[in-house]
């Protein structure tokens, strides 16, 4: 099966409060073939969000290949990450990054236009999976926040991403939803074939995985040599 995902020779530091170069990831290999399902788990402040955000391509790594879909994120302009991340990735951020100036159903189709397969009913569909096709015309802010971590979740099924990115996207809601918004994560990911990269550390969210990793068997950064 081929690989949507491909990390080859990975590096990331970031300059420390001592002035010295800190490695946060350093990962020789790492796979997840198309429409596969895995779950990442790991202390926090190990880098399980910077690594999302570098698959993403919003981060840059310092060295190795980040290849998404068949593009490789780490040799592409920052204008051309952004378009390849329209196209090919959805992303539940842990801190939502909705645009409160938006309604939902906009936040939602946002990304569709970005990616130029704007479809309003496909926003509609999923708000009302996801239970909130009610508020669809309201404003982020006056929504409570599990209510808008289930916007955000909506909005990076919206473009049928070929890789989900979901960084502890259950974090603010109760377990009951939790379960339910995990469940609807992997059943539209299954619909579209994608594949699904979660960061949990809930040991019911990562079970349902078709893998569960922890990040230091593959993350060479801060081990003993």
């Amino acid at each position: 099966m081929p690989n949507v995902l491909e990390i080859e020779s990975l590096r990331k530091s970031f300059l420390g409060p001592d002035g010295k170069q800190s490695t946060v990831l350093d990962i020789a290999s790492f796979l997840v073939a198309d429409g596969e399902s895995v779950a990442m788990r790991g202390e926090s402040g190990t880098g399980k969000t910077t690594l999302l955000n570098v698959i993403a391509g919003i981060l840059r790594a310092d060295d190795g290949r980040v290849t998404v879909a068949g593009r490789e994120m780490s040799a592409l302009s920052e204008r051309a990450r952004d378009r390849a991340r329209a196209d090919s990735i959805g992303y539940i951020f842990q801190t939502f990054h909705l645009l409160q100036g938006l309604t939902v159903l906009e936040n939602v189709t946002l990304g569709m236009a970005f990616g130029g397969n704007f479809e309003k009913d496909r926003g509609r569909e999923l708000l009302k999976r996801m239970g909130i096709d009610s508020h669809a015309a309201h404003l982020p802010r006056t929504l409570s926040v599990g209510q808008q971590q289930r916007v955000a979740i909506a909005r990076a099924l919206a473009n049928k991403p070929r890789l989900v990115l979901a960084d502890e996207p259950t974090g603010n809601l109760d377990t009951g939803r939790a379960r339910e918004a995990v469940a609807l994560i992997r059943e539209v990911c299954r619909e579209n074939g994608a594949a699904l990269l979660l960061v949990s550390h809930d040991p019911s969210i990562l079970a349902g995985c078709d893998r569960i990793i922890p990040l230091a068997e593959i993350n060479r950064a801060g081990q003993a040599s």
